[in-house]
């Protein structure tokens, strides 16, 4: 299947990928004591998740631990959440890539091209 260069998530969407992300997190067994979104794109998912799991949403980055669930919109090239897979971490996103160097414990769907971009419901479009 082809992916289109611009993939829009729509509030529906979003949601449906949060039930599903919820599904495989209980799944995994484990207990996180809270969760901890990456600004910008995490902050959204790391509110839902922390109503929908029951834990607390964790503000200050100084104060994660080993039991904190971190959480981004997409793990692309893994950057941003290369600090906290290299101490471990657990990470949950809704997009992943083949070609992360910060692959997910748990994510949804699977970003297949490089020049795809993804917009998801709080970010502006670009026109």
């Amino acid at each position: 299947m082809k992916e289109e260069p611009i993939v829009f998530v729509n509030w529906e969407e979003f949601d449906e990928m949060v039930i599903e992300l919820v599904k495989k997190i209980k799944k995994g067994g484990i207990n996180y004591n809270c969760v901890y979104g990456i600004p910008k794109g995490g902050l959204t998912l790391a509110v839902c998740l922390s109503h929908r799991l029951g834990i607390p949403l964790l503000i200050n980055k100084s104060k994660i631990d080993k039991n904190t669930l971190v959480v981004d919109d997409i793990s692309d090239n893994g950057t941003q959440l290369f600090e906290w897979y290299k101490k471990g971490n657990d990470i949950a996103t809704l997009h992943s890539t083949s070609w992360t160097k910060s692959p997910p414990k748990y994510y949804v769907k699977n970003k297949l091209n490089k020049n795809t971009w993804i917009i998801y419901p709080w970010e502006n479009r670009k026109e």
